[in-house]
């Protein structure tokens, strides 16, 4: 099983970056290589929302990629599944109090796993 992890932080409050991620039509504005996005079923930004996604896989080809808010903590963390494409990661953003916290921003965690392939 492939991980892979990145920690950054954001010029915003946690609850700001939090319904930012939750909503995954921001897909491309954070995201290289979404070439589109769509609502497929459920409610835009709340867990259970299926997002019929396209992105650019090898060789610049379209490839689906298909994703579920799977679990939500507001303000804390969102998690997902990829539910269609060669590839099926889960993963999950995180943000998360530190013992001593940056200047100004919050902190986001990142992390996703690659169980397999369809």
């Amino acid at each position: 099983m492939a991980f892979a992890a990145n920690e950054v932080v954001i010029s915003r409050d946690a609850m700001t970056v939090y319904g930012f991620l939750m909503d995954g039509m921001n897909n491309p504005l954070w995201r290289t290589g979404v070439r589109s996005i769509a609502l497929r079923s459920g409610v835009r930004g709340q867990k259970g929302a299926l997002y019929q996604q396209t992105v650019t896989g090898p060789g610049g080809r379209p490839v689906a990629a298909d994703f579920r808010i799977t679990d939500a903590r507001p303000g804390a963390e969102v998690r997902y599944a990829v539910v269609t494409g060669p590839a099926r990661p889960t993963g999950a953003s995180t943000s998360a109090p530190k013992a001593t916290p940056p200047a100004s921003g919050s902190p986001l965690s990142t992390t996703q796993r690659v169980c397999g392939s369809s």
